[in-house]
């Protein structure tokens, strides 16, 4: 059967899906040439490759990486949305909602976009305006048998209760403002009316459970909740009560076999007998019996005890996929691409605007070209092999250089310079501590493994290695300096906890001490909490020091740390005053330095030279950025989240003020609190006005940073201990604040803050079991950049657990970049542009920190071999998508990654054009250049013309060459080298190769 793309596109749109230029989300596909790529509702992708409109074969695509992964024997589409837009179903959304609404209705976002055939956010709640009629699930079926829960009924009332008061909600808020009209169909076109589904529920074949789940709920709260208070394990506890009912036969199901291996250890570890069973006939009594089977939530009868394994480890682990991980950096790849009328850095010419991309044509060979402004309006084009020779500068504000001028060439050696004595200074402190020679911590390893069980949660792995490696630091004899960098609340805190352990339990001096430094009042008193109970028992005096202390009681903790009484310190920035004098400090934990001021981080830096030093960060360091601080710093990275933690479920909308009043009291209803954060003091006052009004059940309280510190103390301590449901705060809560009930957060004009803050801010929520909500809301009349809207699609699209290092990484601009590293820094980053100094900065620290390496070549070679070189607009469309592709081809630099790059493009792209290879081929060629010290390389119909670079030691290895190539050769002065060869264009490449080919064997 002959099936064109275009029709099967044709089919696509018709049924919902939309065309993209990559295929990353469900619902989108993409054709390029032959091959059309389609992204299924469940995120599955599939590559269909046609010949002379033929189906040649199906492949299933990773929607990450973009590569196919194996060949399918079919493919079943379907619709991709609940609601296809078409002639027909527009029509009858257009005559309908007249009906239903009024002629005055017409010019609503929603109306104006469902006509002109778009989609819009939520409109599948008018789906009975696009058909004739109007059907459920049930209506398709016959006599249907409905299983369903005796709870159920109640929920039915309460469901059609809660629809109609948002109905009414909807109803009352169009009254008060026109613009913020939202069509709200009523509750009965939407829904099946409470009596039928009643009717329903009656019919006498139906099954009600009544299964009594409070029994086995009160069993867990008893191996749960006791087990601490009693200082016991969750397992201690559990291997009680089965004592207590020797009767009773006791299977753990275990979601997979390393889960079994894993109890087989923990239930070695308390000698407790077991036995692995495959199926229930072979369990016993008086034996714990282990099955490898999945099992959502546990229960018991009259003769069996069915425990579930996450009912003792915490719920279902929800890692980050690699592939997540992937996907997500694929999106932001795109983000991170030039844009038109983004500043860029040029290594040699400076600061300049780019303005697009364009074909030129040389010598009769369209070649693609990056055209940048400098100052004076004269443009620089830049050949797209060497666009690695473009960074982006990381602001919109910056004066452009002037082209031809030496101003930038003498900022940017005087920059270098600096850089060169900031890098010396780093490894200098850095050789001091690896020559302070100390003794091992020792302490006992069973009372070490005793607390270690106290802790009621599964460690994760990386939460495991974190602590090892902490342990291999004590062991080794040397100053430990170890950045623990982790998404929030992922667990850096336990690894604190054990660190503090092993130091003040050890034989490390008299009194060994340890002090835990915080940026705030609040997250000081709730680490001070949480260490009182995990050391309680244990022997250790536990003080904090913060302002939250009368003087009398500051005088009084400051006498325990002076004289050795206080092992365990915590503070804020009063610890960091002379007037505290430490008896023996030998650990400093710092939790987010980066929050506490300059006169705070000099006092932090003289007190590291002398002792161990772990630093917690929650703010990931990009990878640039690790070569300065880390390549220094020994780094721990805590990726992987707890096993039971769920993913912030994040909404993107213009501020409605039914919706957000829904969210805030489900969270109230469902026992928690509610964040909304105001990034500007002065939008406060709407703020409140609206909470007054349309939410007057709940009580809130303001916190922000024009309020004396003692208040905004007050505010946040009374929101920690419940006494009010929302807190109405601007960003000052991004960190240092650790809250399991508060699980809703609204930010309202979320689309004035950066990618990286509204991670951060986002992390506030979702740190318990419970499920977070993060609404991000938008003010409606105004209109957005399409950089914001990119912003905000990432933040809801990346709600996987861990993504806060991709995200980061790819949100620091010259403010975040300049807080993270300082004044100092941040003035010399301004000059140059944070790519770029990232950049200068890795190779400086690589080299000193090799002597004996050579500093990298600070030049790029250019290469003219007269050949066509772009990606054509038939095999890549989308000028976006072909900039990402040239900005890839850029950070090429060895052969293998160029050959891997091009199987990619063959399986997205299908056959690689000649234009394309040759830009591939040519990056291939001046990587091999630079290794050659060859500065320029060009040809023409008679041969090569070569300059090698001025500072390159290179005569012994020309003599060679020429004396064997005497009569293709001639020397020019300024480091020319001709070498005669009759070229045509096919053969060029090859020539080219062999050519440095020779060279390389002369050098």
């Amino acid at each position: 059967m002959k099936l064109p793309p275009h029709q099967l596109a044709e089919f696509l749109v018709h049924n919902g899906f939309t065309r993209s230029a990559s295929s990353i989300d469900s619902g989108e596909f993409s054709i390029r040439g032959e091959i059309v790529d389609i992204v299924l509702p469940g995120n599955k992708g599939y590559r269909i490759n046609f010949s002379e409109n033929q189906i040649e074969s199906i492949r299933e695509f990773d929607i990450n990486s973009q590569i196919s992964t194996h060949d399918c024997l079919e493919l079943v589409l379907n619709s991709a949305s609940e609601v296809i837009l078409n002639p027909e179903t527009i029509n009858n959304f257009r005559d309908n909602y007249l009906k239903a609404f009024g002629v005055n209705y017409v010019n609503t976002p929603i109306y104006q976009s469902i006509t002109e055939g778009k989609k819009f956010p939520g409109y599948e709640h008018l789906s009975p305006l696009f058909y004739n009629s109007s059907c459920g699930l049930i209506d398709y079926l016959n006599n249907p048998l409905i299983i369903y829960d005796n709870l159920s009924r109640q929920a039915i009332f309460e469901q059609e209760n809660n629809c109609i008061d948002l109905h009414q909600a909807r109803l009352e808020a169009n009254k008060v403002k026109l613009n913020t009209f939202y069509p709200a169909l009523p509750v009965a076109q939407l829904y099946y009316d409470s009596q039928k589904i009643q009717n329903l529920l009656d019919g006498e074949d139906n099954i009600a459970l009544t299964a009594e789940n409070s029994s086995y709920a009160y069993l867990l709260e008893q191996i749960t909740a006791t087990s601490f208070i009693e200082n016991k394990t969750v397992f201690e506890k559990l291997l009680e009560i089965i004592a207590e009912d020797s009767k009773k036969i006791a299977i753990i199901f275990c979601r997979t076999k390393s889960n079994l291996e894993r109890f087989k250890n923990i239930l070695g570890s308390y000698s407790q007998k077991y036995i692995e069973i495959e199926n229930l006939q072979y369990a016993t009594a008086n034996i714990v019996n282990l099955v490898a089977l999945s099992l959502n939530r546990g229960f018991y009868t009259d003769k069996y005890l069915f425990i579930a394994s996450q009912d003792l480890l915490g719920g279902k682990p929800v890692n980050l996929r690699s592939g997540a991980k992937r996907k997500l950096k694929n999106i932001l790849m795109e983000l991170d691409n030039l844009t038109e009328g983004e500043l860029v850095v040029h290594k040699d010419h400076g600061i300049g605007q780019f303005l697009n991309m364009e074909t030129l044509n040389i010598k009769g060979k369209a070649h693609d070209f990056l055209k940048i402004l400098y100052d004076n309006n004269d443009k620089l084009y830049i050949p797209v092999e060497n666009i690695d020779l473009i960074k982006k500068y990381g602001s919109n504000e910056a004066q452009l250089s002037r082209l031809g001028s030496i101003a930038w060439q003498r900022n940017k050696a005087k920059i270098k310079k600096r850089i060169t004595e900031i890098a010396s200074q780093l490894l200098e402190v850095t050789a001091k501590r690896k020559l302070a020679a100390i003794n091992p911590i020792e302490f006992d390893q069973e009372e070490y493994e005793n607390f270690c069980r106290r802790f009621k949660y599964t460690e994760t792995e990386d939460q495991l290695n974190a602590i090892n490696d902490i342990r291999k630091d004590f062991d080794s004899g040397l100053l430990m300096d170890r950045l623990i960098c982790g998404d929030v609340g992922f667990g850096k805190t336990e690894v604190a906890i054990r660190a503090a352990f092993m130091v003040a339990k050890s034989n490390y001096g008299n009194c060994p001490q340890v002090a835990i430094v915080v940026p705030t009042t609040i997250l000081c008193k709730q680490h001070y909490l949480r260490f009182l109970k995990r050391f309680k028992d244990l022997g250790l005096n536990i003080v904090q020091l913060s302002s939250l202390l009368t003087h009398s009681e500051a005088k009084t903790v400051k006498e325990q740390i002076k004289d050795g009484r206080a092992s365990i310190i915590i503070g804020t920035h009063a610890l960091l005053t002379k007037s505290v004098e430490f008896n023996n400090l030998k650990l400093l934990i710092i939790d987010e330095e980066q929050h506490f001021g300059v006169s705070q981080k000099e006092y932090l830096k003289k007190l590291k030279a002398t002792m161990h030093v772990v630093s917690l960060s929650a703010t990931p360091i990009p990878r640039t950025l690790q070569m300065s601080m880390v390549g220094l710093k020994d780094l721990s990275i805590i990726s992987t989240p707890p096993m039971d933690r769920l993913e912030v479920r994040t909404i993107v909308m213009p501020f409605d003020q039914v919706i957000i009043r829904d969210a805030l009291l489900k969270e109230r209803f469902r026992g928690g609190r509610s964040f909304y954060v105001v990034p500007k003091i002065k939008d406060i006052i709407d703020v409140e006005r609206y909470l007054q009004t349309m939410v007057p059940e709940l009580k809130y309280k303001v916190a922000h940073g024009q309020m004396p510190a003692s208040k905004v103390d007050e505010v946040m301590s009374e929101f920690w201990e419940g006494k009010f449901d929302i807190l109405v705060a601007t960003t000052i809560i991004e960190s240092g604040i650790d809250i399991a009930e508060a699980n809703t957060m609204i930010i309202h004009k979320a689309d004035s803050l950066g990618l990286s803050q509204l991670y951060q801010l986002r992390g506030r929520i979702g740190r318990s079991k419970v499920r977070g909500y993060a609404y991000l809301t938008l003010a409606s009349q105004k209109k957005m950049t399409a950089h914001s809207i990119k912003r905000l699609e990432i933040m809801q699209n990346s709600c996987a657990l861990g993504s806060g290092f991709i995200i980061a990484s790819h949100d620091m601009d010259l403010r975040g970049f300049g807080n993270l590293v300082g004044e100092e820094q941040s003035g010399q980053i301004k000059e140059v542009g944070v790519e770029l100094y990232q950049e200068m900065l890795d190779e400086q620290v690589a080299v000193l920190k090799k002597e004996n390496i050579e500093q990298e070549k600070d030049f790029v070679p250019i290469i003219n071999l007269g050949l066509p070189v772009f990606i054509p607009d038939n095999y890549i469309e989308d000028t976006s998508l072909k900039l990402t592709i040239y900005r890839r081809v850029g950070s090429l630099n060895n052969d293998i990654d160029i050959e891997n790059f091009r199987d990619e493009m063959v399986d997205r792209f299908g056959p690689i054009p000649m234009e394309f290879n040759n830009l591939l081929d040519i990056v291939k060629i001046k990587y091999r250049c630079k290794l050659l010290n060859i500065e320029t390389l060009d040809c023409g119909e008679k041969g090569f013309v070569l300059k090698f670079h001025k500072e390159a030691d290179i005569a012994e290895a020309i003599s060679k060459f020429v004396t064997k190539y005497h009569q293709q050769t001639k020397l020019k002065p300024g480091n020319k080298l001709i070498f005669n060869k009759n070229l045509i264009e096919e053969n060029v490449i090859k020539e080219a190769d062999n050519l440095l080919d020779i060279l390389g064997e002369c050098c």
